[in-house]
């Protein structure tokens, strides 16, 4: 190849690699938070009553199959959002968990059983289940979700 052009090569590759290395990186903390989120969704429906009526015990989630993020800087102060659609299935049914998330906190979850849709109370009073209980339902005790 002609020198300019492996000079631009060389000029070029520690960029790439660069850009390359931060989409991988920020990939993989978008999914470190997103598992987080999906644990902290699970104990809000399970600590839901009318969501335990339609769908049953234990109730397993699964992944994302739409999905959207966006992160803002304003000023220097970082703002990421995440929304998320998954199901969510019981030994009595099935359904579609909506949730929207902002800074790693989930601010709205709804979820939609048999044409039903169940708003699911996302308050920091509803958040408190503990890691035992969530252990005890076949989930993780990583203590997702607990509150200090």
């Amino acid at each position: 190849a002609p020198l300019g052009v492996r000079m631009m090569g060389k000029l070029i590759k520690p960029l790439v690699s660069s850009v390359a290395g931060n989409i991988a990186q920020a990939m993989e903390e978008q999914s470190r938070q997103m598992g987080d989120l999906l644990g902290d969704a699970r104990g809000l429906i399970v600590q839901d009553s009318r969501a335990l009526d339609n769908l049953g015990e234990p109730i397993e989630m699964g992944s994302p199959f739409s999905q959207s993020s966006s992160t803002m800087s304003v000023n220097g102060k970082t703002r990421s959002s995440i929304q998320a659609s998954f199901e969510v299935r019981g030994s009595r049914g099935s359904g579609v968990a909506t949730m929207t998330a902002t800074d790693g906190k989930i601010d709205q979850l709804s979820l939609n059983v048999n044409g039903r849709n169940l708003s699911i109370d996302t308050s920091p009073s509803s958040s408190s289940w503990s890691s035992a209980s969530v252990a005890s339902e076949g989930g993780s005790s990583r203590g997702i979700g607990q509150n200090s």
